[in-house]
């Protein structure tokens, strides 16, 4: 899009407590949570506008987030990164 005036930003937030983490089949005690924890609609749209007002092009809001995506999976190797991912993305329970 360069020389279109057009600006493109990607924000990468943490979960979100929106209908989607309620659905049936959709894990309560995701691992995950306990390291980026689950934060309100309004707070990532806040966190959103002064990023786009500063003119960020990539934004992760949140420390761990930040921390994940721009330090742990661009340095770590692919299979590390598949195998953490899998484990967190379940959760505590075992279904019975």
């Amino acid at each position: 899009l360069k020389g279109t005036g057009v600006t493109v930003c990607t924000l990468n937030p943490p979960y979100t407590d929106t209908k989607i983490l309620k659905v049936d089949g959709y894990p309560e005690d995701l691992r995950f949570y306990s390291v980026s924890g689950i934060k309100k609609p309004e707070w990532i749209a806040k966190k959103a506008l002064k990023a786009l007002e500063k003119k960020k092009f990539l934004y992760v809001p949140g420390i761990w987030a930040k921390f994940i995506h721009l330090v742990l999976i661009k340095f770590s190797p692919r299979r590390a990164v598949d195998a953490v991912s899998r484990y967190f993305m379940q959760g505590w329970k075992k279904k019975t």
